[in-house]
């Protein structure tokens, strides 16, 4: 999806440089167009494609009343009025390209129609792209929080993301039919869709089918919550205001970022160690010159700026372990992550079922303790509610520990019925099947804390499943015969059907990294590709603040 983005903009400047190849071309970007941007390209792009100025809408800008412009805009009335602003007392361009991210509303349509603007247009344009990326097929919108009202929007923000997909055969919608949100949202697609200038340049004959797996938060509440202990997953978690995963594209990153930590803390200091030991630059760095002749010393400095960069990302990722583990040690989670893994799964780490009476004594010891963050604290009593039932008196107990308690009122205005958790006695909510799935897991496992099954990854396997899902076809013809999918899921699918179908899977409300994680880890070999989308991508932190959010509502 990321090339395809890249692709069709260079196109699109391309196109418009055509137009007027001697001229130079200043392009202007706004502070969301320019973010949008830089989650495709680098500055450099832009320049070989001929850019030769980028500027900031909203900042005080130099007229160039001889060059054409290339604005790039978002459809808001912020941007489209300080647009009409550059030339209500000035000109500020000759000509100028008026290219919109998305849907622009017909009133701001008629606004620019009517100003002194209009004479200067070369084309107004809808790009459909208003996304960033995490990786190469992961976006997500940015919206920290979606109301019943925001619905057509988000919807048109969707559709933003189909351009960077390629064309299908058949395209189908999926919906838990338990999911509001997801369903309100699917009633809404189609009928947007309909009047979507680009449903044709979608359909390909021999395209395959592209499958849409649409949630919303609710579908799972408690999988944000648990600790992860992939590498990007611990980053965003325990170093937040030290690394951004989406403006992290090095090699290093690429290839760990959604592996076990164990994998990490054991790779990126070994592959380091080979590069010193076999790279030829690091002779010169090491001071060893023996048996270099001159024609030899000239290859190694050429070579030279890549080693230092491989070099500066090697260390970075190696300091970012040293700070991962040692807030692993500071912060008690081995503990606590073993026992967010109990009461989730409802299996010990020897895999026997674990005793309800005993998780609730430890959940009441770790509350205790000195060393447990706050906030992981917090997460802890969610976690210990979402999964076991318990007497009012003993609920009343593990919430007293805790002063936040909005994360707990957020949870019920997401429409989580605490008193159903309510029992005479302690007990497990957790069924046979995910106590099943964690056995299996613990059988084929090398490694510790990874058990838990999210229920994303669960919901993949059933997909095609007629049961469980609310499915339609948004348009095309089936790319597989009916007779070979009927009450199959993809779990039992031949390999042959499996490799021809592509799945989309957008959680409105947010996906955490730890769902991104399971998702690639298991799925990209087993579908013909896998995209996930999201209206955001949430850290554990950023979910427990939307829960503080929704608390307030």
């Amino acid at each position: 999806m990321k090339q395809n983005a890249k692709n069709r903009f260079c196109d699109l400047v391309h196109a418009i440089k055509q137009r007027n190849p001697e001229r130079c071309l200043i392009m202007i970007l706004d502070s969301i167009t320019a973010k949008i941007l830089s989650s495709i390209m680098k500055l450099k792009d832009l320049i070989d494609m001929g850019v030769s100025t980028i500027e900031k809408l909203e900042l005080q800008r130099k007229a160039y009343p001889k060059n054409d412009a290339f604005y790039f805009i978002t459809p808001s009335d912020d941007s489209v009025n300080r647009l009409l602003g550059d030339f209500k007392e000035q000109q500020m361009y000759r000509k100028i390209n008026v290219i919109f991210s998305y849907n622009l509303p017909q009133r701001l349509l008629e606004q620019i129609c009517k100003s002194n603007l209009a004479n200067r247009i070369i084309q107004i344009k809808e790009f459909n792209h208003h996304l960033y990326f995490l990786d190469d097929n992961c976006f997500h919108f940015e919206i920290q929080q979606i109301h019943f009202d925001d619905m057509i929007q988000v919807v048109q923000l969707f559709l933003s993301s189909l351009p960077s997909m390629r064309p299908f055969q058949c395209v189908k919608l999926s919906t838990l039919k338990n999911n509001q949100f997801a369903q309100l949202f699917a009633n809404y697609l189609p009928r947007v869709l309909d009047n979507w200038e680009r449903t044709n340049q979608m359909i390909k004959d021999d395209g395959g089918e592209l499958h849409f797996l649409i949630l919303d938060r609710t579908f799972d509440l408690l999988t944000p919550l648990l600790h992860d202990f992939h590498y990007e997953s611990l980053i965003v978690d325990l170093l937040p205001q030290s690394f951004s995963p989406f403006e992290c594209e090095d090699y290093v990153y690429q290839k760990y970022r959604y592996k076990h930590i164990a994998h990490a803390l054991e790779g990126i200091p070994q592959e380091f160690q080979k590069m010193v030991n076999t790279n030829p630059s690091a002779l010169i760095h090491k001071g060893d010159f023996k048996e270099l002749d001159t024609q030899k010393m000239q290859e190694i400095i050429s070579t030279m700026p890549n080693y230092n960069s491989q070099l500066k990302d090697f260390t970075f990722h190696m300091n970012l372990i040293d700070q991962i583990w040692k807030q692993f040690e500071t912060k008690g989670l081995k503990d606590l992550g073993e026992l967010e893994q109990a009461l989730a799964t409802g299996t010990t780490k020897q895999g026997n079922q674990t005793k309800s009476d005993q998780l609730y004594q430890e959940v009441l010891y770790m509350l205790q303790s000195k060393i447990i963050q706050d906030n992981d604290k917090v997460r802890l009593v969610l976690i210990i509610l979402l999964t076991v039932q318990m007497p009012e008196n003993e609920r009343k107990q593990i919430l007293d520990k805790i002063i936040d308690m909005k994360p707990f009122y957020g949870l019920q205005k997401l429409g989580f019925d605490f008193d159903k958790m309510i029992s005479n006695r302690i007990t497990k909510k957790i069924n046979k099947a995910s106590r099943l799935l964690a056995k299996q897991k613990l059988s084929q496992m090398t490694l510790e804390l990874q058990r838990y099954t999210p229920e994303i990854e669960i919901l993949l396997s059933d997909l095609l499943d007629d049961n469980k899902f609310n499915t339609v076809t948004l348009y095309g013809s089936n790319s597989i015969p009916k007779n070979n999918i009927i009450q199959q899921s993809l779990r039992s699918k031949k390999e042959e059907q499996v490799e021809q179908i592509s799945v989309c899977v957008f959680v409105l409300g947010g996906i955490s990294h730890s769902e991104v994680c399971a998702i690639r880890n298991f799925y990209s070999n087993k579908l013909k590709q896998v995209f996930i989308g999201s209206t955001q991508i949430l850290s554990p932190s950023q979910y427990l603040d939307q829960l503080r959010n929704l608390s307030q509502l």
